[in-house]
């Protein structure tokens, strides 16, 4: 479902002028797509077209041969890797349910299906752009690390960002953000 790492300007208001706060979560949110690509997260394809139909079946190949690790359109994510303990931990137990989903042609019936598994599933996912995959459930929860405070409550969503405190780098970084934010703020 992902399309690429861009940022839409033309969706924010033509009388407002733009604020950090409007772009920065956007930037942590695509700087957590960016942390996936990594080569130690990753073993990369070399295929890159992915609009091709023989991409679409050499996909379904990929994802097989890449089990039981999450596999991304980018590679299949390392065992160790951020990304595929984020999947194990949180969407191996509703994989099946997901990818059944996916398979579905019609794009209404889609629709339609994924807004069930929204809302049969609405206290896992931080924010409704979450449940469209593993990786958009992963940079949303980055986000909501970055920018929140440190949560409390049990519920799969709240986990998640608990997730991120098992990694001193993301921890370090979001010290370092929250920090930059307070001088932004102060200016």
């Amino acid at each position: 479902m992902r399309r690429g790492s861009f940022i839409n300007l033309k969706n924010t208001s033509p009388n407002k002028k733009l604020e950090v706060n409007d772009i920065l979560p956007v930037l942590i949110h695509e700087t957590a797509h960016q942390i996936l690509l990594q080569d130690d997260q990753l073993v990369k394809n070399t295929n890159t077209n992915f609009k091709n139909v023989e991409y679409k079946n050499e996909f379904k190949v990929k994802q097989k041969d890449c089990g039981p690790n999450y596999y991304l359109k980018e590679g299949c994510s390392r065992d160790t890797s951020m990304i595929n303990r984020f999947y194990q931990k949180f969407w191996l137990e509703n994989w099946e349910e997901y990818n059944s989903i996916q398979n579905i042609q019609n794009d209404e019936n889609f629709r339609s299906e994924m807004l069930e598994f929204y809302q049969k599933y609405t206290d896992s996912f931080i924010s409704e752009n979450a449940f469209f995959s593993p990786e958009e459930d992963f940079a949303e929860s980055f986000r909501y690390f970055i920018l929140s405070p440190k949560p409390f409550e049990s519920k799969t969503k709240y986990q998640k960002l608990l997730f991120f405190y098992e990694f001193d780098e993301l921890k370090n970084l979001r010290q370092e953000v929250r920090g930059k934010m307070l001088l932004i703020d102060n200016l």
